[in-house]
């Protein structure tokens, strides 16, 4: 009698296990690059805040222009016998708002990259495992003592417990 349950392992380049690693890779890799992007638009809206801190010349430049190009010359109120622009305001209004929005995005580059790669590698259990038994082996070294037997290892038979 066949039986129909039994899966053939797959030989050559071209298995199931061999593309799932590449793909595995590639998810990474796409991980990587996605967190190293966001992490680099981040620190490139950081230093462009720092250098209009540190140079107010820069800032009011800037926001010069903008209240300029968006034809904001005109926001001006009177109040007792005094004139105030609201073109710098709103222009600094403006361009707070978008630059907590390129960080919002910047960083969310960063946390879907990071997601990216935590689903790829969901075998939490496996790490796990895996440093349980290198701290284990780890502390048995320090020790100076025989590695202690695991649950896939053989138990050798004691030779007092038999007599």
């Amino acid at each position: 009698m066949r039986n129909y349950f039994r899966v053939e392992k797959e030989k050559g380049p071209l298995n199931r296990e061999n593309i799932k690693l590449a793909l595995n890779i590639v998810t990474t890799a796409i991980g990587l690059l996605l967190m190293l992007l966001g992490l680099y638009l981040s620190l490139k809206i950081f230093f462009q805040i720092l250098y209009s801190l540190n140079n107010p010349g820069f800032l009011e430049k800037l926001l010069y222009q903008w209240a300029r190009t968006m034809k904001w010359d005109a926001l001006e109120f009177t109040f007792e016998n005094k004139t105030y622009s609201f073109a710098y305001t709103l222009s600094l209004i403006v361009l707070a708002v978008g630059g907590f929005i390129l960080v919002a995005l910047a960083l969310s580059m960063v946390r879907t990259g990071a997601e990216i790669i935590s689903y790829t590698y969901d075998e939490r259990k496996t790490v796990k495992s895996l440093l349980q038994r290198f701290l284990d082996d780890l502390s048995d070294v320090i020790a100076k003592r025989e590695p202690r037997p695991r649950r896939n290892d053989k138990i050798p038979p004691d030779d007092e417990g038999m007599a």
